[in-house]
């Protein structure tokens, strides 16, 4: 059951060839990734190793002990990097999700008077960054796809078109790594995707209908 089918390794004296350096985004990464570890220089050592792993996946101050204790309480999907961080860079970009096509819209882009189009290439822009700055690691991948969606949705209009292109971001990830086929967080990201694009609006409609305001109504939905 394990996607590795071997392991190839070779003896020698020599360590091994470098035969290219990381590109400039990588270095710009490393970077942030240092500068994080770096802030947290002052916290407790617990909080100290946390801090990077929730908030970029850097795991590398876990201690063994400290690892064990969040394998024996089950909370070790805290430290992987998932949809909740990526969702809360594009609610600082777009504010609600249930809100950004309409005029009452929040989150920085309208506050600088950005127009939804280019709002939505930012967030595109934002979403390669968040990739390269936390890795291509299963997780990561699969919330930047499932948050092209939305911006796709932001930059056409068309809600009809978003199952299809929810269909093609797992395509295309399943096709780039197979063994996402067989991970229940993958699975689970795509159905709570498919459920915000067609489940959502009609539960936030019909909570509006009975009173509840809108941006309320928009939170319970999207919850």
């Amino acid at each position: 059951g394990d996607r590795f089918a071997a392991v190839l390794r070779v003896k020698g004296r020599d360590g091994p060839e470098t035969v290219g350096g990381p590109s400039g985004p990588q270095r710009l990464a490393g970077r942030l990734r240092a500068g994080l570890r770096e802030a947290t220089d002052g916290l407790p050592a617990d909080a100290r190793a946390l801090l990077p792993g929730l908030v970029v996946g850097d795991t590398a101050r876990i201690t063994p002990e400290l690892d064990e204790a969040f394998r024996e309480t089950d909370l070790t999907h805290t430290l992987a990097v998932s949809g909740a961080n990526f969702t809360i860079l594009l609610a600082l970009l777009l504010g609600s999700p249930g809100l950004a096509q309409r005029a009452e819209r929040r989150g920085l882009a309208p506050r600088l008077g950005i127009p939804l189009r280019t709002t939505a290439l930012l967030g595109a822009t934002l979403s390669l960054a968040f990739v390269v700055v936390c890795r291509p690691d299963p997780s990561v991948l699969r919330a930047a796809a499932c948050g092209s969606v939305a911006l796709l949705a932001l930059a056409t209009g068309r809600r009809r078109s978003l199952i299809p292109a929810l269909a093609t971001a797992v395509l295309l990830l399943v096709l780039y790594d197979p063994w996402l086929a067989r991970s229940p967080g993958f699975l689970l990201s795509v159905l709570a995707t498919g459920a915000l694009l067609t489940l959502a609006p009609r539960w936030s409609a019909g909570l509006r209908r009975h009173g509840v305001p809108p941006r309320l109504a928009e939170a319970l939905a999207a919850a």
